[in-house]
């Protein structure tokens, strides 16, 4: 029974990471020196950001784990044909004196006058398992029906608790950003498996900063291939479900995160 709910989970993630998107063109290496770029005019997508709310005090969940809403907004921005779209972000902070585990949550955004926009049910973890004073996110970009006017408000439910699996992290080599818009933007690297056990699937998550040190979005990809001890495998990483509005030029600094799938199990 362990094996199918491993199996479902995986497919879910691999689906809420395919989606489709125009075509982009300039190309550059951020990798240290900037990269002769090609010609050719890209059309930037109009878009409207909404700034992150004030931050939740400190709290405690129904489990005991003790953590901070950081950082939570909802972001719309319009594709070049017309599609609009909606970036999900919550931050979230450590401030107790253990390990957290972070599951997938829910979400609700309304609009300025209180009508619900939309609503997801999965808001992806990134990374699982953070230590204290460490930072996580809950992001996720998907479309709406229709455009939508003013400012909104992201009402995250999340699902937080003291971690009863390991904090696992692997280390990343050679890791090189490439690409001008978000829809030709690729992330390259390798991972390095520096625990005792195997990793029968691996996550590597990218989160982008701009120079403010502000998040511009996160993106990931599953290593599904087994990652022996010592064993160093690479990974390249699309930037399709990137807002728009994310080009190399914002990008100030990057983190990676890589680590094995650690799924924790609590019935209470």
């Amino acid at each position: 029974m362990k094996r199918w709910i491993l199996i479902a989970m995986t497919l879910l993630l691999v689906a809420m990471l395919c989606a489709c998107s125009p075509s982009g063109n300039d190309k550059v290496d951020l990798d240290g020196t900037p990269a002769p770029q090609t010609t050719g005019d890209a059309s930037p997508a109009q878009t409207d950001t909404e700034p992150a709310t004030e931050p939740e005090p400190s709290q405690e969940s129904a489990t005991g784990a003790q953590y901070e809403l950081t950082k939570q907004a909802a972001t719309l921005w319009e594709s070049s044909i017309g599609t609009t779209w909606i970036q999900a972000l919550v931050e979230i902070k450590n401030t107790g004196d253990t390990n957290l585990y972070l599951s997938s949550g829910a979400y609700d955004v309304e609009d300025s006058a209180g009508a619900l926009v939309c609503s997801s049910s999965m808001f992806s973890a990134y990374p699982n398992v953070i230590a204290p004073g460490e930072v996580g996110y809950m992001y996720e970009t998907a479309t709406l029906d229709e455009a939508v006017e003013g400012d909104l408000v992201l009402l995250p439910r999340e699902d937080v608790r003291e971690a009863t699996v390991d904090l696992i992290r692997y280390a990343t080599s050679d890791v090189k950003i490439s690409g001008d818009t978000y829809t030709d933007l690729k992330i390259k690297g390798r991972v390095e498996n520096t625990s005792d056990e195997a990793s029968k699937m691996t996550y590597v998550t990218v989160v982008l900063y701009d120079d403010a040190g502000e998040v511009l979005g996160i993106v990931g990809t599953i290593i599904t291939e087994e990652l022996a001890p010592a064993q160093k495998i690479g990974f390249e990483v699309s930037g399709i479900m990137l807002p728009s509005f994310v080009t190399s030029e914002k990008i100030a600094d990057y983190k990676v995160w890589a680590y094995p799938m650690q799924i924790q199990f609590d019935f209470n």
